[in-house]
């Protein structure tokens, strides 16, 4: 039975990432539009960023006084380090409310229904600040240790300990990532819980660790495969920029009159791949969690009832949000 988006049934991966793009082309206004004021909140300041150490870089090398300039520090300042980060934070929170306020359209498009950016947003705006909580805890979660990393590696360099500092920086990486790698993977499914299932932080959080108990390999290597698409996507957008750029700095010579243009540029290269990407990204979770419910709850059963119902219908009634709840015990649907 596939009365809308995806077959009521357990996905396969190539279902799941088909879905995704099933949604945007469903509701191509309601997701790329959201996206798109997404995308212009969270690219601004890390594109912005980005294209400035470009542009200082390329006009050390193209610049009048290039030959007497001293050469770049190897390792970033720490400025820059935090511009970087305030970036990356801001496009984590935009990604995760984009993703709850979208599975509240994916609530929808399982059954062929759809509503406009303009209802999905006045349904979802009660949960903001849940699912703003739910990103801040996360990214507090996954970035603690990595405060720890960096304030032990500076130790270590102040110290003029090299041997622990080679330690530190290669063995204290591989441990990071795989934390990150599983506390990412544990926790990634709170975000369409706190719409769908109108939990707070911590029982989102709870709740993304249940769903995905016994399954962590499934799931990571979808949202792997996910980034990996995603990169992809970012890098084939941002050719031509990129080589509208080239053409700047050749014709200009890297003078500072080519900084405007270089920014404007690398800003429109990250709002048009975010605004492709976002709602890729935000619709693999939402599927990511029905799958994982259908799975492990049986709650595919509840959603071909449903669609048999509406089938008889005619039409999709706003009800159909209300499946999405759990039962009054916490138990799965369907008894499974």
């Amino acid at each position: 039975m596939r009365p809308g988006i995806i077959p009521l049934r357990p996905l396969a991966v190539g279902e799941i990432l088909d879905g995704a793009l099933r949604l945007i082309r469903s509701s191509p206004r309601a997701a790329l539009g959201l996206a798109a004021g997404a995308a212009v909140i969270g690219t601004l300041p890390l594109a912005i960023v980005q294209a400035l150490e470009a542009n200082e870089a390329f006009s050390s090398l193209f610049g009048e006084d290039a030959s007497v300039r001293p050469p770049a520090g190897i390792l970033p300042s720490v400025s820059e380090v935090i511009a970087d980060a305030a970036g990356v934070l801001v496009q984590f929170l935009l990604v995760t409310v984009l993703t709850g306020v979208l599975t509240q359209i994916l609530g929808r498009a399982v059954f062929g229904g759809r509503i406009t950016a303009g209802e999905a947003w006045q349904r979802s705006k009660g949960r903001i600040p849940a699912l703003l909580g739910t990103a801040v805890l996360t990214g507090l979660i996954l970035a603690a240790p990595a405060l720890v990393l960096i304030t032990l590696i500076f130790f270590a360099l102040g110290a003029a300990e090299i041997g622990l500092f080679f330690l530190l920086s290669l063995g204290g990486t591989v441990a990071l990532i795989c934390y990150v790698a599983f506390f990412g993977t544990r926790l990634a499914l709170a975000a369409p819980a706190v719409v769908l299932e109108r939990l707070g932080v911590i029982a989102a959080l709870r709740r993304s660790w249940e769903l995905t108990r016994g399954a962590f390999w499934r799931v990571f290597g979808v949202i792997v495969l996910t980034n990996i698409i995603v990169a992809v996507v970012t890098l084939v957008i941002g050719i031509p920029f990129g080589l509208m750029a080239g053409a700047i700095l050749f014709a200009t010579d890297g003078g500072s009159g080519a900084t405007p243009v270089l920014v404007t540029l690398s800003v429109l290269s990250e709002m048009c791949a975010a605004i492709i990407t976002y709602p890729l990204q935000a619709g693999v979770l939402g599927l990511l969690y029905t799958d994982r419910r259908m799975r492990a709850e049986a709650f595919d059963l509840v959603l071909q009832s449903a669609a048999a119902d509406q089938y008889r219908l005619g039409w999709v009634p706003a009800s159909a949000d209300e499946l999405w709840l759990r039962p009054a015990g916490g138990g799965p649907h369907g008894g499974a």
